[in-house]
C-alpha cells in the first residue's frame, strides 16, 4: 500500500490564505472586465499567448477575465487570473472532460500555460462533484481533476466529508483521501488523519492506513496499522490488517509487520505469532503461522520451527492439521 500526494498541505494552506486576499480584491473590480475573442476549449493550453497592451487588458484563449487583479510570469505569460463569467473550459481535441469553471473562479496557471489549480466558487461542480465556496482544486497537464481540499462539510459520492479533507483523484475519479477529523467512512468510523482508499468511483471504503492508535472494526490497531475491508454485501467489514507492530490481537499476540485476517463477524481468522503462548490449549513457538476457524476453534498451523505437537513430531514448514473429537478434545493428524 502507498501513500501518494501528501507533501503539499504547507503550500496549500498559503494558496488558500493567497486565494482569499485576492477574492477580496477581485470583488472590489467586479465591473472591470475584458471580453476577449476566441474559443476556450483547452485546459493544458490556457494561454494561447499573452500580449498585454497599455490598458492592462489582453488576449486570454477566449476567456472573460477580470482586468484587476492579475500576475505574469516574467516571461509575460499569465500567472493567476480571475474569470468575469461562467466559462466551459476543456480540450475537445481529444475528448477530455469539459469543465464548466463559474464566474469569480480564481485560476492559478503553470508557466507553460496549462492550468495548476483554482479557488472554488460555491456550486462548482467537477467530475460530478459539487465542491463548496474556497475549496482549492488541483489538475494535471491532461485536463483531469488530480488533488482537492474541502473548505468545509461536503457530501462527496455518499460520504460526507469535513472541511480541510484532502482528496486524491487518478483520471478524474475519486480514489482516495485524509479525513479532517474522526468520521464514519462507508459505515466505518475512523480517526482524524486517516487516509482511506476507496472504490466505485470513490463511494466505497477498499482500505485505510491510521495515523493514531484507534479501535477499527472492534480490534484495537497501532498507529501505521493499514488495514483492509470486505466489498459486496458485507461491506465495510474488517478482513485484514497489516500490524505496524507486535501487539495482541483477541487474546493472540501477533508479529509486527505481518498480516492479521478477520471473519466478517470480527473473529480473528490468522495471524502469525509475535513469540511462544499457548493458543486453544496448544504450544507455539514465534513465527508459527495458526489458522482458527469460525467458533475460535484451531484448524492448522503452518510451523516455523521443528516442533512436537500433541504428541507427534513435525518438521519445519509444515503444517500441522487439528480435529476435535465429540467431546470437543483437540487432536493433531499426524504427518504424513
Amino acid at each position: 500500500m502507498t501513500i501518494t500526494s501528501l507533501g503539499r498541505a504547507g503550500d496549500h494552506i498559503s494558496a488558500m490564505a493567497e486565494a482569499s486576499q485576492r477574492r477580496s480584491a477581485a470583488q472590489r473590480n467586479n465591473d472591470s472586465f475584458v471580453a476577449l475573442p476566441g474559443a476556450a476549449y483547452y485546459l493544458q493550453r490556457l494561454i494561447v499567448g499573452c500580449t498585454l497592451g497599455q490598458s492592462g487588458g489582453g488576449e486570454v484563449a477566449g476567456l472573460k477575465v477580470l482586468d484587476s487583479p492579475k500576475e505574469l510570469y516574467p516571461n509575460g505569460r499569465l500567472k493567476y487570473v480571475v474569470l468575469f463569467e461562467d466559462q466551459s473550459i476543456g480540450d475537445i481535441q481529444v475528448q477530455m472532460h469539459t469543465h464548466v469553471l463559474k464566474a469569480r473562479t480564481h485560476i492559478w496557471l503553470r508557466e507553460d500555460g496549462s492550468i495548476s489549480s483554482i479557488s472554488t466558487v460555491d456550486g462548482q461542480i467537477i467530475g460530478g462533484i459539487k465542491f463548496p465556496n474556497d475549496s482549492t482544486l488541483w489538475f494535471d497537464e491532461r485536463n483531469e481533476l488530480s488533488e482537492a481540499r474541502l473548505s468545509q462539510e461536503q457530501d462527496v459520492k455518499g460520504n460526507v466529508f469535513a472541511g480541510g479533507t484532502y482528496l486524491w483523484f487518478k483520471d478524474g475519479v475519486l480514489t482516495s483521501a485524509r479525513l479532517a477529523k474522526e468520521q464514519k467512512v462507508d459505515l466505518v468510523l475512523l480517526p482524524k488523519d486517516t487516509t482511506v482508499w476507496l472504490r466505485s468511483g470513490g463511494s466505497r471504503l477498499e482500505s485505510a492506513k491510521l495515523r493514531q492508535d484507534a479501535t477499527v472494526g472492534g480490534v484495537r490497531c497501532l498507529k501505521e496499522t493499514e488495514l483492509k475491508f470486505s466489498q459486496g454485501e458485507s461491506v465495510g467489514k474488517l478482513v485484514q490488517a497489516t500490524l505496524a507492530g507486535d501487539q495482541e490481537v483477541q487474546d493472540v499476540w501477533c508479529a509486527g509487520g505481518t498480516k492479521a485476517y478477520f471473519y466478517n463477524n470480527g473473529d480473528l481468522k490468522s495471524a502469525v505469532l509475535s513469540k511462544r503462548q499457548e493458543v486453544e490449549r496448544v504450544e507455539f513457538e514465534k513465527g508459527d503461522k495458526i489458522v482458527l476457524g469460525e467458533g475460535w476453534r484451531l484448524g492448522s498451523a503452518t510451523l516455523a520451527e521443528p516442533q512436537e505437537i500433541l504428541g507427534h513430531k513435525f518438521k519445519k514448514g509444515e503444517t500441522v492439521v487439528f480435529t476435535y473429537d465429540k467431546a470437543g478434545t483437540i487432536k493433531a493428524l499426524p504427518p504424513d
